[in-house]
Protein backbone atom coordinates (compact mmCIF):
# COMPACT_ATOMS: atom_id res chain seq x y z
CA UNK A 1 0.00 0.00 0.00
CA UNK A 2 2.86 2.38 0.80
CA UNK A 3 4.38 1.85 -2.62
CA UNK A 4 1.14 2.93 -4.32
CA UNK A 5 1.04 6.09 -2.23
CA UNK A 6 4.68 6.81 -3.09
CA UNK A 7 4.09 6.19 -6.80
CA UNK A 8 0.97 8.35 -6.72
CA UNK A 9 2.85 11.18 -5.01
CA UNK A 10 5.72 10.97 -7.53
CA UNK A 11 3.29 10.93 -10.47
CA UNK A 12 1.46 14.02 -9.20
CA UNK A 13 4.79 15.78 -8.52
CA UNK A 14 6.09 15.07 -12.03
CA UNK A 15 2.79 16.17 -13.56
CA UNK A 16 2.88 19.44 -11.60
CA UNK A 17 6.47 20.17 -12.67
CA UNK A 18 5.79 19.33 -16.33
CA UNK A 19 2.69 21.53 -16.55
CA UNK A 20 4.29 24.50 -14.81
CA UNK A 21 6.80 25.28 -17.57
CA UNK A 22 4.12 26.56 -19.99
CA UNK A 23 3.05 29.43 -17.75
CA UNK A 24 5.94 31.81 -18.35
CA UNK A 25 5.58 35.56 -18.12
CA UNK A 26 5.59 37.27 -21.53
CA UNK A 27 8.39 39.53 -20.31
CA UNK A 28 10.64 36.47 -20.00
CA UNK A 29 9.92 35.49 -23.62
CA UNK A 30 10.05 38.84 -25.45
CA UNK A 31 11.48 42.34 -25.11
CA UNK A 32 10.46 45.56 -26.86
CA UNK A 33 13.46 47.38 -28.31
CA UNK A 34 13.39 51.07 -29.19
CA UNK A 35 16.06 52.70 -31.34
CA UNK A 36 17.32 56.21 -30.78
CA UNK A 37 16.76 58.49 -27.80
CA UNK A 38 14.30 56.61 -25.60
CA UNK A 39 14.72 58.71 -22.46
CA UNK A 40 12.80 61.73 -23.77
CA UNK A 41 10.54 61.43 -26.77
CA UNK A 42 8.79 64.39 -28.35
CA UNK A 43 5.52 64.64 -30.25
CA UNK A 44 5.77 63.51 -33.92
CA UNK A 45 9.21 61.98 -33.36
CA UNK A 46 9.97 58.83 -35.37
CA UNK A 47 11.41 55.88 -33.43
CA UNK A 48 12.55 52.46 -34.55
CA UNK A 49 10.76 49.65 -32.75
CA UNK A 50 11.19 45.90 -32.69
CA UNK A 51 10.75 42.71 -30.70
CA UNK A 52 13.62 40.67 -29.31
CA UNK A 53 12.53 37.04 -29.28
CA UNK A 54 14.41 35.68 -26.23
CA UNK A 55 13.14 32.07 -26.42
CA UNK A 56 12.80 31.87 -30.25
CA UNK A 57 9.03 31.44 -30.16
CA UNK A 58 7.08 31.66 -33.42
CA UNK A 59 5.79 35.19 -34.15
CA UNK A 60 3.25 35.77 -36.92
CA UNK A 61 2.05 39.28 -36.06
CA UNK A 62 2.84 42.06 -33.58
CA UNK A 63 0.52 44.95 -32.65
CA UNK A 64 1.80 47.83 -30.51
CA UNK A 65 -0.40 50.05 -28.34
CA UNK A 66 -0.03 53.07 -26.06
CA UNK A 67 -3.00 53.85 -23.78
CA UNK A 68 -5.03 51.20 -25.68
CA UNK A 69 -4.53 53.07 -28.97
CA UNK A 70 -2.97 51.05 -31.77
CA UNK A 71 0.28 52.42 -33.16
CA UNK A 72 0.86 52.50 -36.89
CA UNK A 73 4.17 50.79 -37.68
CA UNK A 74 5.82 51.22 -41.09
CA UNK A 75 9.12 49.47 -41.82
CA UNK A 76 9.71 48.94 -38.08
CA UNK A 77 9.33 52.68 -37.43
CA UNK A 78 6.60 54.44 -35.48
CA UNK A 79 5.62 58.09 -35.40
CA UNK A 80 5.05 59.04 -31.77
CA UNK A 81 1.64 60.76 -31.73
CA UNK A 82 -0.26 60.68 -28.44
CA UNK A 83 -2.67 63.20 -26.99
CA UNK A 84 -0.89 63.68 -23.66
CA UNK A 85 2.84 63.39 -23.19
CA UNK A 86 3.88 61.87 -19.87
CA UNK A 87 5.28 58.53 -18.82
CA UNK A 88 3.85 56.03 -21.29
CA UNK A 89 3.96 52.26 -21.55
CA UNK A 90 4.22 50.57 -24.93
CA UNK A 91 2.51 47.18 -25.02
CA UNK A 92 2.99 44.55 -27.69
CA UNK A 93 0.42 41.92 -28.56
CA UNK A 94 2.23 39.00 -30.15
CA UNK A 95 0.49 36.31 -32.16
Amino acid sequence: MRIFKLLGFLFISFLYIACGSGNQKPSSLFEINLEGNTETVHQNEVLGIGIKNVKNKEITNVDYTIDNEKLEITENKMKFQVTKLRNKVIKATIR
